[in-house]
């Protein structure tokens, strides 16, 4: 290589390293950018694979914050609470003006105990709702559920259901507002709702709530022969639903069945083995099957329960108040 011709091929190779750089990056972020709309389809059913492209994409484009807002939606389907709330707050941070990062938030929070923290995120997630947007009456009617304004909740639900909302949403509202009918003692009203978000939901795991809650107002106007149809569909999609045997258990207590009653709260400890609420049920079957030694034991128990496992927040859940959207 002749000594004049040196620098001119090195800084031509500098270039070109420059230029791959840049557009490298460029390819980056776009790439980053689709990643959304590549991986929400799998959120659900692939959460895991969801969450692994998502951090991916978060590392070639740090800024984004809807990456954020997508991967805090799939920390939510994994029940990784905490994580949420992490990249809820990143989100909020990078796209202050997003109403969705404040939602998820607040969702995360509530599902953490801390239901003050969780209004108050719904409230930052109302206000920056345009005015007429259905998803803000949805909003509406979840932070007068959690206020315990039960017909207030039912209305706001009601103006949603009437305005164009999402497949998910409809379902989100339907569900929502079937458990304020039932805290006000519509039964009848809850389960037309159930039934309709049973067809509209699409979700096995909602449909799989669906069914359990269903099952519940089907007992309180003691249609139980629909009420245990109901609990093994349930189990039929998730055989460790330990709330379907906890409501079985109750429902068998009731009718005196307490051989029955007491096979189905051993699977329920089985499942909840750290739940106080099992052993004080299993020991009401056993006083009135005359087996005072065992009760006494699950007393003690559950005592014991309460004692180590003693909530540091309380807050109203009721039925299937405050389902997450999308």
């Amino acid at each position: 290589m002749k000594k004049g011709r040196e620098f001119p091929l090195l800084r031509a190779a500098a270039y070109t390293m420059f230029f791959l750089l840049v557009a490298g990056a460029a390819f980056g972020r776009f790439y980053a950018s689709t990643a959304p709309q590549r991986l929400k389809p799998i959120e659900k059913s692939k959460p895991l694979a969801a969450i692994s492209g998502y951090t991916e994409a978060i590392r070639l484009s740090p800024a984004d914050g809807d990456l954020y807002t997508r991967r805090g939606v799939t920390d939510l389907i994994l029940g990784r609470y905490r994580d949420a709330v992490g990249d809820f707050t990143r989100a909020a941070e990078l796209s202050p003006d997003n109403p969705e990062p404040f939602l998820g938030r607040g969702y995360a929070l509530l599902e953490l105990g801390d239901a003050r923290s969780a209004e108050m995120d719904l409230e930052q997630s109302i206000q920056r709702r345009a005015t007429g947007d259905a998803k803000k009456s949805l909003e509406e009617g979840f932070l007068a559920s959690l206020r315990g304004q039960r017909e207030q909740a039912i209305r706001m639900y009601t103006a949603a259901l009437s305005s164009k909302l999402a497949q998910d949403d409809r379902c989100t509202a339907l569900i929502n507002r079937s458990s304020d009918y039932g805290e006000t003692g519509q039964q009848e009203k809850a389960l037309d709702d159930l039934n309709a978000a049973f067809s509209v939901c699409e979700n096995q795991k909602d449909r799989e709530d669906i069914l359990v809650s269903r099952g519940v107002h089907y007992s309180l106007v003691n249609r139980n022969d629909l009420a245990l149809r109901d609990w093994a569909m349930a189990l039929s999609i998730n055989p460790n639903n330990a709330t379907v045997f906890r409501n079985r258990a109750s429902l068998f207590e009731k009718d005196g069945e307490f051989e029955a009653a007491l096979s189905e709260v051993n699977r329920y400890i089985e499942l909840q083995p750290n739940d106080p609420e099992g052993y004080t049920m299993r020991a009401d079957v056993y006083f009135k099957m005359n087996k005072k030694e065992l009760a006494e034991a699950d007393l003690k128990t559950a005592n014991d329960l309460l004692r180590l496992n003693r909530p540091l927040h309380q807050f109203p859940v009721g039925g299937s108040l405050w389902r997450k959207t999308d």
